[in-house]
């Protein structure tokens, strides 16, 4: 892709950190300028779990992997993979 900077676009993901789990079931740890988050979060993860998923689920962006965990759970998944360009989300 012409003018795509991939370490630009990883560096930028690894400042993100995007820490859904941390918002759903940590609450306590959400710095306070992301706690407005928290009840989008709860709604957009009710509305994913209500698709109906098949035996192997792939989930891009998947930050820390607590809805793909979620998903797999619910689903009963046979095969679940989770990827995000982020190193340090997926640790």
């Amino acid at each position: 892709m012409k003018g795509y900077d991939k370490g630009k676009h990883i560096r930028e993901a690894e400042r993100y950190r995007d820490r859904i789990g941390d918002r759903l079931y940590h609450q306590e740890n959400v710095p306070p300028d992301q706690k407005h988050l928290i009840k989008d979060d709860i709604k957009r993860v009710k509305r994913i779990l209500e698709l109906p998923f098949g035996g192997s689920v792939l989930d891009v962006g998947c930050s820390d992997g607590t809805v793909t965990v979620e998903i797999a759970k619910k689903w009963n998944c046979k095969k679940v993979i989770g990827v995000d360009i982020s190193p340090s989300a997926i640790k």
